[in-house]
């Protein structure tokens, strides 16, 4: 039978409940009705009492990510370390949530029915100490329960607060132009360059193990005048005490409103081995393609080549851990991107299919 969800009144005050969290998911009602899940998992774990609200807004929930939300909002805070405690947690929504944001906005950004794509949901979450952050739609785990007819949506968190259920390609006024990375002597150096900022605030440097959990390094200012600027700017960080093998990198831009977008993934990798053509974007093509190269501390020569194995364009010989290359003159079709170590000969390949 149909589960129903606390909080079905649009306007109406929050539907909490406290409970309890030791070392099992527990999955909180009132009244019968479902409002979260709350799984202690991770490096400290939630635990004791745990306090969980869900409401639903008579319209789009206004955020600072690009501005408003999914109606249901999500207010989950622990008792003790509500801004350090770890869990993996489950948001529930009805087809009718994602229903009244799409006919608020753009029909069919989020799914219309329980077999419709949900590539655009993200989670953004606001912490009690004011943080922010982005959780992207590769972290998450969205399923239609057929049986108790209602999504639900699985992420880890460190921290809790309230959750917004957002539209992840909503734009923000900033446009990265390159994100790439260099093992620079005993630390790791990201780079990137904007073309044009538009009430910009910060950017935030992340870094994970994994690549799916990530933690703060630190920010960079943005050098745009009062946060706007038509020219290219560039920047860099420097991570001064870098993991000592594979280390994955990305930025969270961040605009004056608290808006978030979310950069590629740059991976670095300080200790040799496989040589490995790593974040290649983007992928269909239509122009220049961005990658890196791990494994080697030699020079390394990159090309592509057709399927046959035709060598169609040459990079030439370059020392560097981050590339790009123009296919914007090849004809569509699939071809090979290649690199071979000068020092042991080893090769890597990716296929790349230029639209």
């Amino acid at each position: 039978a149909a589960q129903v969800l606390a909080a079905t009144t649009p306007g109406a005050a929050a539907v909490c409940q406290t409970v309890t969290v030791a070392s099992t998911p527990e999955m909180v009602y009132n009244a019968c009705r479902l409002i979260a899940t709350v799984n202690p998992t991770g490096a400290s774990p939630v635990s004791g009492t745990v306090n969980s609200c869900t409401s639903l807004a008579t319209s789009p929930s206004t955020t600072g990510f690009a501005g408003i939300a999914v109606p249901r909002v999500y207010d989950i805070t622990p008792t003790t370390n509500p801004n350090t405690s770890t869990g993996t947690v489950t948001l529930y929504y009805n087809q009718s949530d994602f229903n009244d944001y799409n006919n608020a906005t753009a029909p069919g950004v989020f799914p219309t029915s329980p077999s419709g794509s949900t590539m655009n949901i993200c989670i953004f979450k606001v912490g009690s100490n004011g943080s922010t952050t982005l959780i992207p739609n590769s972290d998450l785990t969205i399923t239609w329960n057929a049986t108790t007819m209602h999504w639900e949506v699985t992420l880890p968190v460190t921290g809790f607060s309230t959750f917004y259920c957002v539209d992840c390609s909503r734009a923000l006024p900033i446009t990265l132009a390159n994100f790439s990375g260099a093992v620079t002597g005993t630390t790791n150096t990201v780079y990137w360059t904007t073309t044009t900022e538009s009430n910009s605030s910060k950017f935030v440097v992340q870094r994970s193990t994994n690549g799916s959990t990530y933690s703060t390094l630190g920010e960079v200012a943005t050098r745009a005048i009062n946060g706007n600027s038509t020219v290219p700017l560039s920047y860099s960080f420097v991570d001064a005490n870098p993991i000592a093998d594979k280390a994955f990198y990305r930025l969270q831009l961040v605009d004056l409103a608290g808006g978030i977008k979310m950069s590629p993934i740059v991976t670095l990798r300080r200790t040799l081995g496989k040589l490995e053509i790593v974040d290649v974007r983007p992928n269909p093509t239509t122009g220049t393609v961005y990658f890196n190269v791990l494994g080697t501390s030699s020079n390394v020569n990159v090309a592509i080549r057709d399927l046959n194995g035709k060598e169609v364009i040459r990079k030439g010989l370059v020392q560097a851990n981050s590339f790009s290359i123009d296919l914007s003159k090849l004809a569509a079709g699939m071809y090979i991107l290649e690199a071979v170590d000068t020092r042991t000969s080893e090769k890597a390949i990716f296929k790349i299919n230029k639209l």
